[in-house]
């Protein structure tokens, strides 16, 4: 059973309310937002309504204890709640029902020896809509992988060598959810696209190396890493986020998912792209 939290003023321990609670879209015609819309997928089974896993979590009608039963859609890290409970708060408008499985798209919230995460939609869980979220998420990486190519100024397999920290601006303010800036420089070893025909030596990279909420998506390097870096964004926004970090012209911002792939994948993210 769920742990409660100390502030719960709800159900008392061992009796868990029955019945309907807010949580599964009142109208199925409302379709889930697609799988890069949520960061965290899973079909999990609703226990008990009212508690929470996390005693930071002040509960409500609104908090409600599931069980992971099968993640969907989401970084290694979360894989490891498979088969444990986790808070989920739903978000106006949603029903569930106590010991029945629903297909959970969420985004993080709190995070410890549990996590507690935000619903963005829930629907009813159900061997087909299970595959065919399945299918859509295998085939998502794919598609963002060309996507992120395509406004790329630079794609190229290489290794870190080396990791500097970046001094913060004087008189710069402090934000709690501060970046922590570093750079790493990264010994090309492959261009894939991009470098007007010739192979730079090295690029240097600008990344985020804060572990908060904000940054938890980020790529993070050290010295001896090896992988495929899209580097570059052709976008207007992508020009914004580059003058918001102070990113000299002649390196490069990597913040997103879609900027950087382990040397596990690189091989098949460069037949995607090439």
């Amino acid at each position: 059973m769920a742990k409660k939290s100390t502030r719960s003023r709800r159900t008392p321990a061992g009796r868990a309310r029955k019945g309907r609670t807010r949580a599964t879209p009142r109208r199925a015609a409302a379709p889930p937002p697609t799988p890069p819309e949520a960061q965290f997928v899973f079909r999990g089974t609703v226990l008990e309504r009212g508690t929470a896993t996390m005693a930071e979590v002040e509960v409500s009608d609104e908090t409600i204890v599931v069980r992971v039963e099968d993640v969907l859609h989401g970084v290694e890290m979360l894989h490891d709640f498979t088969g444990q409970t986790i808070t989920v708060k739903l978000s106006s408008g949603q029903e569930v029902t106590e010991q029945q499985e629903y297909i959970f798209h969420t985004n993080g919230w709190l995070f410890g020896a549990s996590i507690a995460v935000v619903a963005v939609a829930i629907e009813p869980a159900g061997d087909e809509s299970a595959q065919q979220l399945r299918a859509a998420v295998s085939a998502a990486p794919a598609e963002r992988a060309k996507a992120r190519a395509a406004n790329a100024d630079l794609v190229i397999a290489g290794q870190v060598t080396q990791v500097t920290q970046v001094p913060r601006p004087p008189g710069a303010p402090i934000s709690e959810h501060e970046p922590e800036w570093q750079e790493a420089v990264v010994r090309v070893h492959h261009v894939a696209r991009g470098g007007r025909g010739r192979r730079p030596g090295t690029v240097t990279i600008r990344f985020a190396a804060s572990r908060d909420v904000r940054w938890a998506k980020a790529p993070k390097f050290g010295v001896g890493q090896e992988g495929l870096w899209m580097l570059g964004d052709k976008t207007q926004e992508g020009s914004a986020l580059r003058a918001a970090a102070g990113v000299p012209k002649d390196q490069y911002l990597v913040i997103e998912p879609e900027d950087f792939y382990p040397k596990e994948a690189a091989a098949r993210v460069l037949s995607q792209i090439e």
